[in-house]
């Protein structure tokens, strides 16, 4: 077999080991993901039962004349509830933990499947059809959005952060709990600032390139002139026929901007509610269990979090430097 044929035999037999890995790593997180909702289900039932059982010991407590016998059950009750509900959380983050390993993996197979598209676009050498790649492309883009963790909440107060004077420590030891409080919140600060930041990077190009293939299905259908895409005519569509209903099959299935996990906007709700209360957005949050936005807002919702959070970084970073020339 001459050399070349092997590479491209080579090549071929990567890409399908490629599509069946990340093929199994989907199925993967998908059974995690249910598994895991249904333990949190145990737990959140276990947990239940155990305060029904809580507040009926309390209240037998309360009686004038209580059963000491009943109040023994109830304990002993209390005791299997609260073993059967430390075991359940147990397995709750044993579940996440491989969960967690599953997406990471996963998450770096389409951030390599999305360097290689953009690398094979920005080339300008391919076989067939950029928007066929682009689409390509949109699809792992939008895959790794949908798997990217929720952020978390801040640890930290920010109200303490602008109330925190360094200069007011009254001795070396107030100082140092002053400055070790002050390094984490920045630590946590920047780990925040670097995650939504690739998010906004993350959505924008999605975004952005599902308005263009839009764009370009508009322009399609509107021409009948142009035959950019593959068509497959039934017996009783012609080409043109053919290729205007794939166009307007591909818009009618492509929304109109990428999908989030309602988990993940319900996280910068809370963390943009953390470092502004009572903003524009708070009803949103309060009031739904699975908040949307659409394009305009979500990105709106991100630039403003991040300008807080970089508000913060220099606050703390300033206040560092006080504590740092403080004798």
């Amino acid at each position: 077999m001459k050399w070349y044929l092997k590479i491209g035999f080579f090549i071929c037999l990567t890409g399908m080991l490629l599509a069946q890995s990340l093929t199994r790593l989907e199925q993967i997180l998908n059974e995690q993901t249910l598994r895991l909702q249904q333990q949190h289900a145990i737990s959140d039932s276990l947990e239940k039962a155990l305060q029904k059982q809580t507040n009926l010991l309390e209240k037998e407590k309360n009686r004038t004349e209580p059963n000491k016998e009943k109040i023994k059950s109830l304990m002993a009750e209390i005791v299997e509830l609260s073993r059967q509900l430390d075991r359940s959380r147990q397995q709750e983050t044993t579940l996440q933990a491989a969960l967690e390993k599953t997406r990471q993996s996963l998450e770096a197979q389409y951030e390599h499947k999305i360097d290689s598209l953009q690398s094979v676009l920005q080339s300008g050498h391919f076989v067939g059809e950029r928007t066929e790649l682009e689409q390509e492309l949109l699809r792992y883009q939008e895959k790794r959005l949908a798997i990217s963790p929720p952020l978390p909440g801040l640890h930290f107060d920010p109200r303490k952060i602008i109330e925190i004077n360094p200069d007011a420590a009254r001795d070396s030891t107030e100082r140092l709990i002053y400055t070790d409080y002050l390094q984490n919140a920045l630590e946590e600060v920047q780990q925040h600032l670097d995650q939504l930041k690739l998010l906004r990077r993350d959505y924008l190009a999605a975004w952005q390139l599902r308005r263009r293939t839009r764009n370009f299905v508009d322009d399609v259908t509107s021409d009948g002139h142009l035959t950019l895409m593959r068509a497959t005519p039934s017996r009783n569509l012609s080409l043109r026929d053919a290729e205007n209903e794939n166009f307007t099959s591909l818009k009618t299935s492509m929304p109109d901007f990428p999908s989030l996990s309602p988990s993940q906007t319900q996280s910068i709700l809370f963390l943009y509610d953390q470092l502004e209360p009572k903003n524009r957005w708070h009803t949103l949050l309060v009031e739904n269990e699975q908040p949307t936005l659409n394009p305009e807002e979500y990105l709106n919702l991100l630039d403003r979090t991040i300008r807080k959070l970089q508000h913060y970084r220099e606050v703390i970073a300033r206040k560092l430097e006080r504590t740092e020339k403080t004798p």
